[in-house]
This record gives C-alpha cells, structure tokens and sequence, in this order.
C-alpha cells in the first residue's frame, strides 16, 4: 500500500499516570479558532493541512507506545475521519477514556483529564499525524512555500520532506530531525515506528485493519 494511504495517530508524551477503572470525567477543555502554526523540532514550524487534501475516510484502530528514555508508556487510539471532520479518541489500555479531540480543518475542540492536560498539545498531535499520513505532495508544497522563521548563515532554514517505498525523512536546515518506517503485517495490519531525532522520543504503532464502531 501506498505511504499515503498509512494513517498514524500520534499520542501523548506522558510520564506516568493514574486512572481508575471507569472513565474519568473530560473536565479539561479547550477550543482553538484557528490553528497556527506547529512547532515540531526546535525553531521549525509546521503548518497544518485542510482535511480535504487526506485521502484517509473511515474508522480506524491503533495501539501506540511511547519510548522515551526508559520510560515506556502503551495506549489505545481510535479515530473518525471524513474530508470535513476528524476525530481522534484515546484510551487507556484497560478501555477509560484519555482524551476526545475534533478537528475540522480550523477550529480544534480538545477536551482530556486534568493529569494530561498539561503535557499533550493537540496541535502537536495534529501535525505530527498529518506528516505521518498526509499525501507526501501536499506536505512538501506547504514546506516548500512556507515562509522561513529562521536563519543559519544569512541562508533561511527551512522543513523538507523525502519519501521511499517504506520510510519518510524530515530535515529542517538540511539536518534530519524525523525519521518515520512503515511495514505492512499480516491480515491487514501495519506497523509504523515515528522516532523525533531532535526531541528524542520514538512511536511505535500497529494500525489494524478499519473497523465499525
């Protein structure tokens, strides 16, 4: 299948935290109007996409674990996504809610419990997943036509994006900064690990095959 085709949901960089066996209440909330630009490594921004330029359409389900450091943590992600509107929902490994997250191009309505509310930011969220499973040309456009923020040199620093058959590579100012695998798994299923070189954390997600919910 096709790297267009691969979606990824991004999750939370969390340290450790507790739940009980039902789920909690979302009590924090925010909304966003308009989603400006993301900042994915140091100094490099990304800006977000229109819904309407993903080829992704369905429901789908992943489990995802964070690596960072030695500190492992593991949850479930589901998502709804159409050209118009995007919906991302996590959960704890034993089923409690985490987070509810709506997208519809501009406006961004987040809501989670209060212990991730300070560590997860769903813009972050957002571009990391688009650079994942957004078609490659659309990405490399909006990078290639963004305005750059920095300078090395006088020489503005700017994103790239280079694709082969199962690997992305991001470099801003010509230094690698994300490197994204894909592999396809038996009946259907797809393993993807996202490592953020300069951030120094790795995803490891297995994609199952769309479901009903």
């Amino acid at each position: 299948m096709k790297l267009l085709n691969r979606l990824i949901i991004f999750g939370l960089l969390l340290s450790s935290f507790l739940l009980t066996g039902c789920d909690p209440p979302l009590t924090s909330k925010r909304t966003v109007e308009q989603v400006q630009a993301v900042e994915i490594a140091r100094d490099a921004y990304f800006e977000l996409l229109p819904l309407s330029q993903s080829e992704l359409n369905g429901s789908f389900s992943q489990t995802i674990t964070i690596e960072y450091g030695e500190n492992h943590q593991t949850f479930l992600s589901q998502l709804e996504t159409d050209s118009e509107q995007l919906t991302m929902v996590g959960l704890a490994t034993f089923g409690a809610r985490i987070f509810t997250l709506e997208f519809d191009g501009e406006r961004l309505q987040f809501s989670t419990i209060p212990q991730v509310a300070a560590r997860l930011s769903p813009e972050h969220l957002l571009a990391e997943f688009q650079l994942a499973s957004w078609p490659i040309e659309p990405i490399r456009e909006q990078m290639r036509n963004s305005k750059p923020k920095t300078y090395w040199m006088a020489a503005p620093r700017k994103l790239q994006i280079e694709e082969s058959e199962n690997n992305r590579s991001i470099y801003f100012g010509g230094l690698k900064i994300i490197n994204i695998d894909y592999q396809d798994l038996p009946e259907g299923s797809k393993k993807i690990v996202f490592r953020n070189l300069e951030r120094g954390y790795t995803l490891h997600i297995k994609q199952f095959p769309e479901i009903d919910f």
